[in-house]
């Protein structure tokens, strides 16, 4: 016992949210929870999360899965792609504080 240390518990995770999880359900997307860290991948057109207990809270946890979820939007609302090329030019003249 005194070579070893003795391994830390797992702490427990934040608690799911119901109505979170059915808003996110109602989304449609392909959410993947694995890895360590959360994106979008566009190329796959599919959302990956880790696990809700690498979070500290619940609410940052759907924050986060939010804010991936706001790259999967419907094409209809954010296309992928433009019809025609179109580029956005911004001048910092015209920026006020």
């Amino acid at each position: 016992e005194i070579f070893y240390t003795k391994p830390t518990p797992k702490r427990e995770g934040p608690a799911r949210i119901d109505h979170a999880e059915a808003f996110f359900a109602n989304t449609k997307a392909d959410i993947r929870i694995r890895g360590n860290r959360a994106y979008y991948s566009i190329d796959g057109d599919h959302i990956v999360m880790p696990l809700i207990e690498s979070f500290e809270s619940a609410e940052s946890y759907y924050a986060t899965l939010a804010h991936e979820s706001t790259h999967n939007a419907d094409s209809g609302i954010m296309p992928r792609e433009f019809p025609i090329p179109c580029q956005l030019h911004l001048n910092a003249a015209n920026w006020s504080a």
